[in-house]
Parts: structure tokens; C-alpha cells; sequence
């Protein structure tokens, strides 16, 4: 079991995995290790943002647990904030960008 609101404050958990131009892409070590699926938390700073890309393997789910942004998913961009959830499916083009001065927290959940 895992709480999340215990992850998203928790920056103990978080074993950072890359960082791009204020955004802070990192995943929770909670001794699981699934085979299918992972869980990541991303951490953009103010006017951050995740390039375009795609997963050519994987499905991805973005929950924004806090603040405001743009997503765009082949080629459609949408505003996003607080409780909106993203599905975006495999070798889609994506990307995330925060409009705000305040930090933005969004979970991504991969599946195969």
C-alpha cells in the first residue's frame, strides 16, 4: 500500500532521476519493483518544462496533483490544473510545461 499523500511530501522517497531545465523527473523507491507499470513524480518550477516526446512502449497517465500548466498531445495543446488527469497513449508525441510562478507536481504513471 501506498499513500500518496505521505510520497508527494515526503521528498525523503524520491530518488531523482533526471533533471532538465527546472523540471525534476523522479521515482519512488518503496522496494516494489514492478515488471508492467512505474510511478514517477515530476516537479517543474516555475515556466518549466518537459520537451516533446513519445514512448514508443508504454501508456502514461499524468494526475497534477498541484498547480498549473499546458500539455500538448500530438500537437493539441489544453490547460491543465489541479486534478486533471492525462491519458496519453503510446509513441504519442507529448509534452508538459508549467504556466505558473508555483511549483507544479504532477504523478505519471507508465504501463506497458
Amino acid at each position: 500500500m501506498i499513500d500518496l499523500n505521505q510520497l508527494v511530501t515526503s521528498a525523503g522517497n524520491l530518488r531523482v532521476k533526471e533533471v532538465v531545465a527546472g523540471a525534476l523527473l523522479g521515482k519512488f523507491n518503496e522496494g516494489i519493483n514492478p515488471e508492467h507499470a512505474s510511478f514517477q513524480l515530476l516537479l517543474l518550477s516555475e515556466n518549466a518544462a518537459v520537451p516533446e516526446h513519445g514512448h514508443p512502449d508504454k501508456e502514461e497517465f499524468q494526475y497534477v496533483v498541484s498547480g498549473k500548466g499546458e500539455v500538448s498531445i500530438a500537437g493539441q495543446k489544453t490547460s491543465v490544473k489541479e486534478g486533471s488527469m492525462i491519458f496519453i497513449p503510446a509513441d504519442i508525441k507529448h509534452s508538459i510545461r508549467n504556466t505558473e510562478k508555483e511549483e507544479m507536481k504532477v504523478m505519471e504513471v507508465y504501463a506497458k
